[in-house]
């Protein structure tokens, strides 16, 4: 079997470099050679890595995306000497960046010029196979500002691709206009194709241990979920606090508070309550209701970057800065569920500082930190770069049922998870339920209250379409599951809220003896601010917020 698989990885590698001479004419004017080839594949196969194909982002219009935050750091070079940053944030780029990002590992430092860069893409946005680079000439390699060509579609996906990759300095281009790999992010995937990664795991654990470790991680992330789907989370703030006041347990109790307040302060960090500036009393904010329609695994990492940013205020006190916690959950990411991890032997001073926050919101399972000498992974920590959704379901206890949604508006819910009925209750009116199923319909009036919580018309259709049942007959030209009528009926509703803008303004009411300082006003408003001023009468003048305070800055349209 051995020798037909090399047997047939040879024919295959002289199909696609053809001869010798071919082979150095390749890698003199692209530096493309055969490695590139194989590792382009290698990093493409969901089995040549354990763990999963990509870190999904958040949700883009609050910009809480993984991707996003790293974005905006400063050290984003020193991160990437990290191998497990650098190999997750690879898998989450789209596939013709990643493609791109292969094809370039293992050039030299003198970088690919667009016009080369261009060629490699088809029409339909694909990359092309690795033997039509043979094609090349050599004045193609020295060609820096030329056109990319091609069609449009495939323009504006390599153009696309190209700002991400140096949005997220991945590549850079050079004096000559030419792109090149950051040294740092380079070197990392090359040490991980060369020499692999070892996490030095202890053993792995029995079956029941794992199962402890699951009740584990589904019992600190429900109590993170239960304040956005309760019907009042001050209510439920109140419910925890009394029973953490009547354990008896002294030791269990100071653990049980020191969870509380971790999960609160991190749900604020997250945008996703906030406590209201009268009563002090927790409310659910409009994020916090789309973070309830995002797939778990965008959840996890949206709550997760509420911690970053936690550990970010605290940086100055407890020495770890964002750049840590970062480099330590992506290395969470890559181990595995069931395996203990040595902690003196495994992790710095910093990175140990972080066990008992990480252990609180169940990302790790751990004893008390007397006992302490091995940590193991939970399946929300391995969810952070995984694919495999049916595991994090059954983990976290919060499989969703499918659903059937007719043109009537009537929707039937083949569910019995009290998360799942919680979050249809937000935009549907629930009529019967029955042990596994929930009948209901979409109204006008359920959609409004959806709108008014900052829920999008968008956010409800992407969840019905992701819950679809299979016996719904999809549309052959969209794609869709969900029914054209019901899809524009949501958008209508939507759009019949959203003819109203509210904003914040002023009424100036003038006495008999105000009529110079109304006539002053009003001619300052119409001559130098007539954008600010809304509406007026004899006597009356209705203005913006911003029109206000220009009046109030002005000494010549003051009460004399």
């Amino acid at each position: 079997l051995e020798q037909t698989n090399r047997s047939k990885q040879q024919q295959h590698t002289k199909n696609m470099v053809g001869d010798e001479k071919s082979a150095r004419h390749l890698q003199q004017n692209e530096g493309n050679d055969v490695k590139a080839m194989e590792m382009d594949e290698v990093f493409n196969s969901s089995s040549s890595l354990q763990g999963a194909s990509s870190i999904h982002d958040a949700f883009a219009e609050d910009g809480d995306s993984i991707l996003d935050y790293i974005v905006n750091l400063d050290l984003k070079e020193s991160l990437y000497r990290d191998i497990h940053t650098a190999i997750s944030v690879h898998r989450s780029l789209p596939p013709l960046a990643k493609n791109i990002v292969m094809r370039m590992l293992w050039l030299n430092d003198k970088g690919v010029s667009l016009r080369v860069i261009s060629r490699w893409v088809k029409p339909d946005n694909r990359l092309k196979s690795p033997s039509s680079s043979l094609q090349f000439s050599s004045s193609s390699s020295t060609s820096t500002h030329a056109s990319s060509g091609g069609t449009g579609k495939s323009s504006a996906a390599l153009r696309s691709s190209l700002q991400r990759l140096e949005k997220l300095h991945i590549m850079q281009q050079d004096q000559r206009g030419c792109y090149v790999i950051e040294r740092n992010f380079k070197q990392s995937l090359q040490k991980l194709v060369k020499e692999g990664v070892l996490f030095g795991g202890v053993g792995d654990m029995a079956a029941d241990e794992i199962k402890k470790i699951s009740n584990h991680a589904r019992a600190s992330w429900d109590q993170i979920m239960q304040y956005l789907i309760a019907d009042d989370p001050e209510e439920y703030r109140k419910k925890i606090d009394m029973e953490i006041e009547s354990e008896l347990n002294e030791k269990k109790r100071i653990d049980m508070r020191a969870r509380e307040d971790l999960i609160r302060k991190l749900l604020t960090c997250s945008g996703l309550v906030e406590e209201k500036e009268t009563t002090g009393d927790l409310a659910v904010t409009s994020k916090g209701f789309r973070f309830l329609f995002l797939p778990q695994r965008r959840q996890v990492w949206s709550f997760l970057l509420g911690y970053v940013r936690h550990k970010k205020n605290q940086s100055r006190k407890s020495g770890v800065s964002e750049q840590d916690v970062l480099q330590f959950l992506f290395r969470l990411s890559h181990q595995h569920l069931g395996t203990g991890y040595n902690i003196k032997a495994t992790l710095s001073s910093k990175e140990k500082s972080l066990l008992d926050d990480l252990r609180n919101i169940g990302l790790i399972h751990a004893k008390s930190k007397a006992k302490r000498k091995n940590y193991y992974p939970t399946a929300l920590a391995l969810s952070l770069s995984s694919t495999e959704d049916v595991t994090l379901e059954n983990t976290l206890g919060q499989g969703h049922g499918k659903i059937i949604v007719e043109t009537t508006m009537r929707l039937y819910a083949f569910t019995s998870s009290e998360f799942q009925i919680k979050i249809l209750r937000k935009f549907v009116r629930l009529d019967v339920r029955l042990p596994n199923l929930v009948v209901g319909r979409i109204t006008n009036v359920s959609i409004s209250a959806a709108l008014r919580n900052g829920i999008t018309g968008d956010g409800i259709i992407m969840y019905l379409e992701q819950y679809a049942s299979p016996r719904m007959k999809r549309n052959e030209q969209t794609g869709r599951a969900l029914p054209q009528t019901v899809v524009g009926q949501i958008r209508l509703w939507e759009a019949e809220r959203n003819r109203f803008s509210i904003s914040v303004g002023h009424l100036l009411q003038f006495s008999a003896d105000e009529n110079d300082r109304y006539k002053r006003i009003l001619e300052h408003m119409q001559t130098k601010e007539s954008s600010q001023q809304l509406w007026h009468d004899s006597r009356n003048m209705f203005i913006t917020a911003a029109g206000y305070e220009k009046i109030k800055q002005e000494p010549s349209l003051q009460r004399r």
